[in-house]
């Protein structure tokens, strides 16, 4: 279902999603990766794994982008000025349920860091969450003892 959006029409380029089409309805555009998203190590993973998934690029991409982050920890960092920029992302997927493909792209990441770092997947890979409680549950701070 495509929905009505009041985002400017260059705001997605901007970002490096360009549009491939727009109807003037006022309706979402179906949106594409710019070139420069499909730059270095991630992009050569994301054209390895495109021909073979019915996953929307852009989720495939932000998930690879975000599981390699997650894994390489606060480590490693970019210092713009004074600021420190790490790997860490965070992303949302948003979809029709169980027509979107929003699993399938996570699991071709899932999938490909299974090969790099099992025991990252292994102790650091929570599902189920299925409500606000259950996030919040799932991050929150392990308790070691009851006062």
């Amino acid at each position: 279902m495509r929905r009505h959006t009041d985002v400017p029409k260059d705001a997605m380029e901007r970002i490096g999603l360009g549009v491939a089409s727009r109807n003037g309805d006022g309706l979402a555009p179906k949106l594409t990766l710019a070139a420069e998203a499909r730059y270095g190590l991630a992009g050569d993973i994301l054209a390895a794994i495109e021909p073979h998934t019915e996953a929307d690029p852009v989720a495939v991409l932000v998930n690879e982008l975000i599981a390699c982050g997650n894994a390489a920890g606060r480590g490693p960092h970019v210092k713009v000025g004074d600021d420190r920029h790490g790997l860490n992302l965070n992303g949302v997927l948003v979809g029709e349920s169980s027509k979107a493909r929003k699993g399938m792209s996570w699991n071709h990441a899932k999938n490909l860091m299974q090969d790099i770092e099992q025991s990252w997947v292994e102790d650091r890979v929570v599902g189920g969450l299925s409500s606000g409680e259950g996030l919040i549950n799932a991050v929150r701070d392990r308790v070691t003892s009851e006062n």
